[in-house]
């Protein structure tokens, strides 16, 4: 066997993309704006009276845009796009997620 049908035959390897852009939108917006709030967290901690810059001042409010650019990419990828609002409003407390 030549290299080539070695790689072939490694089972997944040669499976299809399955993400399109969304999810890993969804999934770097996420990332900074957790880094951002976490930063801002830190920085209150360590010097809670000093002076605050632009990006610590309003990291709540840019989290928040964030946040909500990264779950409107989710929402495109969802198959039943206006059936998500069952997902928000259906409360189980013994749910695990």
């Amino acid at each position: 066997m030549t290299e080539i049908e070695i790689l072939k035959a490694i089972p997944y390897r040669n499976a299809p993309h399955w993400w399109e852009w969304e999810i890993p939108v969804y999934l770097f917006l996420g990332g900074i704006a957790g880094g951002l709030l976490l930063l801002a967290a830190l920085r209150a901690l360590v010097d809670p009276d000093g002076p605050r810059s632009g990006p610590f001042r309003h990291a709540g409010g840019i989290a928040l845009v964030l946040l909500s650019l990264g779950m409107l990419a989710l929402w495109f990828d969802l198959e039943k796009r206006w059936q998500a609002y069952r997902f928000y409003l259906a409360f189980r407390p013994a749910a695990p997620m």
